[in-house]
C-alpha cells in the first residue's frame, strides 16, 4: 500500500509506458537497466518508508536549509517533467525559493525540457553533463580559497 501510494501515480504522466518505471527517463534502455538490476525497483520495508519520511521533513525544513553557508553556490538541476518534484519543477524550484530566501547568495536551477526522474540517464545526458561541468567550472575558478 505505500508503495503504491508513494510511488504509484510516476508513470500516470507518460503514455503509452512499457514498465513501471517509464518515469525514470525517456531513455528506454536505461529504464531497462533500472528493470533488470536486483538492487533496484524493490518495495520499501515499513521501515525504510518511516526512514525516508523522516529524511525527506529533515532536508527539506527551514533548519537544515538554513545550515547552508549563505556563501555556498547551490546549483540544482532537474527534468521538468520528473514526477517526484511534482509538475513542472515545482518541487525543485521550492527549493531553491526556500534557499534563496534564507540568504544563500547563489542559487541556479537549471530545470532541462522533457526530462525526467534521473537527469544523468536521459537521452540529453551529454548536455546535462556539459552544463553542470560549466557551472562547476565557472564557480571554482571563482570560489573563495
Amino acid at each position: 500500500l505505500m508503495n503504491t501510494l508513494t510511488f504509484g501515480q510516476y508513470n500516470s504522466a507518460f503514455k503509452p509506458t512499457r514498465t513501471q518505471f517509464d518515469w525514470l527517463s525517456r531513455d528506454p534502455d536505461e529504464v531497462d537497466k533500472y528493470v533488470n538490476d536486483p538492487d533496484c525497483g524493490f518495495v520499501f520495508s515499513a521501515g525504510g518508508f518511516a526512514d525516508l519520511l523522516r529524511g525527506l521533513e529533515t532536508v527539506n525544513s527551514d533548519r537544515s536549509a538554513s545550515r547552508i553557508p549563505k556563501g555556498l553556490p547551490v546549483h540544482l538541476v532537474s527534468g521538468d517533467k520528473d514526477p517526484v518534484g511534482g509538475k513542472d519543477g515545482k518541487g525543485v524550484r521550492t527549493v531553491a525559493d526556500q534557499l534563496r530566501r534564507l540568504g544563500v547568495q547563489d542559487v541556479t536551477l537549471t530545470l532541462w525540457p522533457d526530462a525526467r526522474h534521473e537527469i544523468l540517464n536521459e537521452t540529453n545526458r551529454d548536455q546535462v553533463e556539459t552544463e553542470i561541468v560549466e557551472w562547476l567550472d565557472a564557480h571554482l575558478a571563482t570560489a573563495p580559497s
